[in-house]
């Protein structure tokens, strides 16, 4: 079943509209894209973040919406694991 499947083949069924499959991708990777937010406010600092207007939390919305990109964009046929489609998708969703 659904709960079976690997980071992969959920990206996939998420594709084709499955959102039990993209919820269950965001369970799998949310701690991964919750660090990459922690090391993004940590690197650019509290309080340039607050200057600009960018909480952590607004970050780690955000990380949500590049799993989403991520799932879109994947592709199996590239051969690589789906995080590194995600990581280049949080990459270009910080502000």
């Amino acid at each position: 079943g659904v709960l079976s499947m690997t980071q992969e083949e959920l990206a996939v069924n998420a594709q084709n509209g499955d959102l039990e499959a993209l919820s269950l991708l965001w369970e799998e990777v949310k701690n991964l894209l919750f660090s990459m937010a922690w090391k993004f406010y940590l690197r650019q600092g509290k309080e340039r973040c607050a200057q600009r207007g960018v909480t952590l939390e607004d970050l780690q919305q955000e990380t949500f919406l590049a799993l989403a990109d991520a799932a879109r964009d994947y592709r199996t046929e590239k051969g690589i694991r789906f995080t590194t489609t995600l990581t280049w998708a949080s990459a270009s969703r910080t502000p």
